[in-house]
């Protein structure tokens, strides 16, 4: 690409991986339906792919607010197991494409998971 960054200290390249990520989202999703096209099967509804993409993206806000603990939170060892976690179920999610239903149940695991992990710790009273 002509625009990417060439300087990895650049303030620039945070923004450029978002939409290298969402690109390859992209273009993946547009590549799979010129597949169903040509091998005469109807894509999928609009509502449905509408759906998988915000569950995706609740997933990968996931991932962002657990990275977000760890920086600011004292928990941080059980929130980077979750932000890798959030990481791996986004990618799992996108490339294996299973029915809505698992793309939310994965998205309430995340945000149980960030929840779980970010409670305080109770000491117990003896």
């Amino acid at each position: 690409m002509h625009s990417a960054t060439d300087s990895w200290t650049s303030w620039y390249l945070a923004p450029q991986l978002l939409t290298d990520a969402i690109d390859v989202i992209a273009v993946r999703e547009n590549l799979l339906g010129i597949k169903e096209r040509v091998e005469g099967r109807e894509p999928l509804p609009p509502e449905v792919v509408y759906g998988e993409l915000a569950l995706w993206l609740v997933c990968f806000v996931g991932f962002w607010t657990a990275e977000v603990g760890i920086v600011v939170g004292r928990a941080w060892r059980k929130l980077a197991l979750v932000a890798l976690g959030a990481a791996l179920l986004t990618i799992a999610l996108v490339l294996v494409k299973p029915p809505v239903g698992v793309d939310a149940l994965g998205a309430i695991a995340i945000w149980i998971a960030i929840w779980r992990a970010s409670r305080p710790v109770r000491v117990g009273s003896h």
